[in-house]
């Protein structure tokens, strides 16, 4: 229940509460940046799968 808690805290307060900030700044590109966290989140999870996968 804890790292469910963990993660629901860091998705509202990273997510959430910056996606005005960063619009600010980032314009029109906002959407662009995000695409690319999203799949650096996505090759970091891979890794992470194939690495317990090996274990």
């Amino acid at each position: 229940m804890l790292i469910l808690y963990g993660i629901g805290t860091t998705v509202g307060a990273g997510i959430y509460a910056l996606i005005g900030e960063i619009s600010a700044l980032a314009g029109h590109g906002a959407a662009f940046s995000f695409m690319i966290a999203c799949g650096l989140a996505v090759i970091t999870a891979l890794s992470f799968s194939e690495l317990c996968s090996r274990f």
